[in-house]
């Protein structure tokens, strides 16, 4: 049994090491090394306690303590995430249970007498063990949901939308490898149609985005797998998405908002843009909340944000709903994304995920899919639909979409400056589109047409938005254009808070 017991501490420091190792090495989004640094001081105190053949009654005491506890940890931690990462967390659990038992066992053999004051202290320990692990477990339990309240209003009608959803920009479209691009208006993706193959200047921010269509569903609902890369994402606090940095897909979308109180939310879409929901309902907790999204007359004006007991469900005025789960305890947003969207007449798209709420697979009404495969970053490597039909993409060492190969034959290459776009080819090599920045500003675009286009902003300090952007076209003339009317007022009365 002493071989076993040695074995099994031995395992508990190794794993935690190596898993300490590989969270510093690939610094993964939303994991610290708590977790490993509490499995390697439990391996050096059971270590410590074999070292001394068990003769310190204090010790063995503490470790009791220490192994029981550690046990209630990994129990919370495997009911909250699961049993899916099988190392670590698995491998440690089985470990540290045996652990426990073990140090129970020795506890009973004879041992050297010990003087009070060292079985006080041995009692001591194995209370402030128990409390400690008790603390942590009761920590690592999702909190208790609350069930929905009917609310009360403090106001029954809607505002009369401030814009249509629209702002201006330069886009181009990319249609047999012709491109033609154009000052225009450019719209929040709101609704998803057709797959997409094109290239946006957002001037509100100065910002570059990119939408690209991969796969396609036609099922009842329109599915299109598009990739969305947003040049600079300041709204989420973690831009790594299920395609790298700064790249996301419509089916990660996730609310976000104050809490205690509960005074507002934002529904983030896949290019970093938001639909802004002030609270129309009395109070300030969660159980009661009602918010309503008024600022736009996209479909989702009038659409309200509730409470369900489990999550949040969005009904919009046409009554199609979109549910997410609880996600108080999010650290990016995947982890706050749809597990359902319904249409009007009750259709739905189920959106599979696992513990980690990674994205596995879109589901139609009539049972075609879409399925996914991550890398260890939880990032997506390949996309495959139940047609045959794939996509494989590749990552550059600072977690941006490096490229995106599909089997039509279809390919796109990306090149950067830290998270900003510089340079896109196609499967032949030819250069689709030059980007230059200043800061993160985009500055100048030179199209595969030969068009150059520059951009010049009155951008007041501390703002978050220009007053006016200038657009200098191929032939030299100049265009002055507003955005104040195209954006949130969140964004306009924003001042760092």
């Amino acid at each position: 049994m002493r071989y076993a017991d040695y074995g099994c501490a031995w395992t508990i420091f190794a794993v935690g090491f190596v898993n300490m190792i590989l969270t510093e090495a690939r610094h993964s989004p939303g994991v610290v090394l708590d977790t490993s640094l509490l499995w390697i001081f439990v391996a050096m105190f059971n270590l410590l306690r074999l070292r001394n053949h068990g003769d310190v009654k204090g010790l063995r005491i503490f470790c009791i303590g220490a192994n029981v506890s550690e046990c209630m940890f990994e129990v919370a931690r495997l009911k909250m995430w699961g049993a899916a990462p099988v190392f670590p967390g698995l491998i440690v659990a089985i470990a540290i249970f045996c652990e426990a038992i073990f140090s129970i066992l020795s506890s009973r053999r004879p041992r050297t007498e010990t003087s009070y004051s060292q079985r006080k202290a041995g009692l001591f320990g194995l209370l402030l063990a128990c409390l400690l692990g008790g603390i942590v477990a009761a920590i690592s339990f999702p909190r208790p949901k609350q069930p929905a309240v009917v609310p009360e209003y403090s106001n029954v009608f809607a505002a009369a939308p401030r814009f249509d959803g629209e702002f201006p920009c330069v886009f181009a479209s990319v249609t047999d490898g012709e491109i033609v691009p154009q000052v225009g208006n450019c719209a929040m993706p709101t609704v998803h149609g057709a797959p997409t193959d094109r290239f946006e200047a957002d001037l509100r921010y100065g910002n570059f985005v990119l939408r690209e269509t991969d796969l396609f569903l036609d099922d009842g609902f329109k599915v299109p797998l598009t990739r969305t890369y947003c040049s600079n994402e300041w709204v989420d606090q973690n831009p790594i998405h299920a395609f790298g940095r700064n790249s996301n897909h419509p089916y990660d979308i996730a609310p976000i908002g104050t809490r205690n109180p509960y005074t507002y939310q934002m529904i983030v879409l896949e290019d970093a843009d938001f639909l802004y929901f002030d609270r129309i309902s009395k109070g300030t907790g969660y159980a009661d909340a009602v918010f309503q999204h008024t600022e736009t007359s996209t479909r989702f004006y009038k659409a309200t944000t509730h409470w369900d007991g489990h999550g949040w469900t969005t009904k919009l005025a046409d009554g199609s709903e979109i549910l997410f789960p609880e996600s108080y305890d999010a650290k990016n947003l995947a982890q706050g994304a749809p597990y359902e969207m319904r249409d009007a007449s009750g259709n739905r798209l189920e959106l599979e995920r696992d513990p980690q709420r990674n994205l596995q697979e879109i589901r139609t009404p009539h049972g075609h899919w879409i399925k996914f495969i991550y890398d260890d970053l939880s990032r997506i490597k390949h996309a495959e639909d139940d047609a045959g039909h794939w996509a494989q993409y590749a990552y550059n060492a600072d977690g941006m979409l490096e490229s995106a190969i599909l089997s039509s034959g279809h390919q796109r290459h990306y090149d950067y400056n830290r998270a900003l776009m510089t340079k896109i080819t196609d499967e032949k090599g030819h250069v689709l589109l030059r980007n230059w920045f200043v800061g993160r500003r985009l500055q100048k675009q030179q199209f595969g047409n030969g068009g150059v286009y520059s951009y010049s902003y009155d951008w007041p300090q501390d703002e978050y938005l220009p007053r006016r952007v200038g657009v200098t076209l191929p032939d030299g003339t100049l265009r002055q254009l507003s955005v104040a009317d195209s954006v949130s007022e969140y964004v306009k009365n924003y001042r760092g808070r």
